[in-house]
């Protein structure tokens, strides 16, 4: 059974006993995952690659990053990771974005 975000704040309020299912979800979506089961529509993630221009190509995390339509230095067009970053890139997981903080917080 899946939890909606609200379902969680409801129970955290509450503060009584969460469901174990609830909590194994919590830590999931927070997790990195690998890149072969990221979204590819449109919804922004956080990645994590290596950094291929790097000597020591050295792992990386951007924030805030979609799938979708990008073009090439030569003016080609393809759907990959609008990073910014071209192709000295590789992305290897991802993960949902952080909830953004509460007003007033």
């Amino acid at each position: 059974m899946a939890y909606t975000r609200d379902e969680m704040e409801a129970a955290a309020a509450t503060r009584l006993p969460v469901p174990a299912a609830m909590i194994r979800q919590l830590l999931a979506e927070s997790e990195w995952q690998p890149i072969e089961t990221a979204p590819r529509d449109g919804t922004p993630v956080d990645l994590w690659g290596l950094n291929l221009l790097s000597y020591d190509k050295r792992g990386q995390r951007i924030c805030n990053v979609k799938f979708g339509t990008v073009t090439d230095w030569i003016g080609r067009e393809n759907d990959d990771w609008q990073h910014g970053r071209g192709e000295g890139f590789e992305p290897t997981h991802w993960r949902p974005l952080p909830a953004p903080p509460k007003e007033g917080a």
